[in-house]
């Protein structure tokens, strides 16, 4: 049970508890089109760890509606169930975390889609070793996440609560965002104070965007990441 354990341990660190659906009975003639029986891994994810409605930041997990949309009317999952993938859960960028019947990988594949089951597999944004491998990067990515918010404090969604911190609504477009996070505008001679408070407007919005859902994908996770520990190692944001 340890594909339902890792869901519950993920549910647990978002402090969102989440219902889940024992009936997936509407899915049965999509996975019928896989050919061949059901792993024991994805059999264990389909009976216990389907959410009533979808929700993850990161990786957003499907409901049994959603997902049944995934697989048979949108691409990728419409054209790649027919080479064995099934897709469980989406990036921020619409790309489909896909599990592979034939290697039982996780395939991070993109919006469009592929001809064959090999070219799908070599245009993976990314790969994972098995559902548990991934469902273990989530859970280790979102309790880092989690407790950067706690200690920098990151936006949340409580208006209230940012106001008694002395913090004001700056309502910006999703792009608007996306250009604070990616760009320094201090120059090099910039006063350190100055590099301080730009640092924490960058980090800010790319909490942003990683609460939002506005994330293009696992390469844009990994870029922000990447910022957020070269802003730690100038020492310009504390842990």
């Amino acid at each position: 049970m340890r594909i339902r354990q890792l869901i519950e341990d993920i549910c647990d660190a978002d402090g969102d508890p989440k219902t889940f659906t024992q009936d997936h009975s509407g899915l049965l003639p999509a996975l019928k089109k896989l050919g061949g029986s059901v792993p024991e891994d994805l059999q264990e994810y389909l009976d216990f760890c389907i959410p009533t409605s979808s929700y993850g930041r990161m990786v957003e997990f499907h409901s049994v509606s959603r997902m049944l949309e995934e697989n048979t009317e949108y691409v990728p999952g419409a054209d790649s169930v027919a080479q064995g993938f099934w897709c469980f859960a989406k990036a921020g960028d619409g790309s489909q975390y896909a599990y592979s019947m034939d290697d039982r990988k996780i395939y991070l594949i993109g919006p469009g889609s592929e001809k064959t089951k090999e070219l799908t597999k070599a245009h993976a944004e990314s790969v994972w070793d098995s559902l548990q491998a991934l469902l273990e990067w989530y859970l280790q990515e979102l309790t880092k996440v989690l407790d950067e918010e706690k200690a920098t404090g990151t936006p949340s969604d409580d208006g209230e609560m940012e106001r008694t911190d002395g913090r004001e609504a700056f309502w910006l477009l999703p792009e608007e965002i996306r250009w604070l996070a990616y760009h320094c505008c201090c120059p090099d001679d910039a006063p350190l104070d100055q590099k301080l408070l730009y640092a924490s407007i960058r980090h800010r919005a790319i909490a942003c965007i990683m609460a939002s859902g506005e994330m293009r994908g696992h390469s844009e996770f990994l870029a922000l990441r990447e910022i957020v520990t070269d802003l730690y190692r100038r020492g310009l944001i504390k842990e």
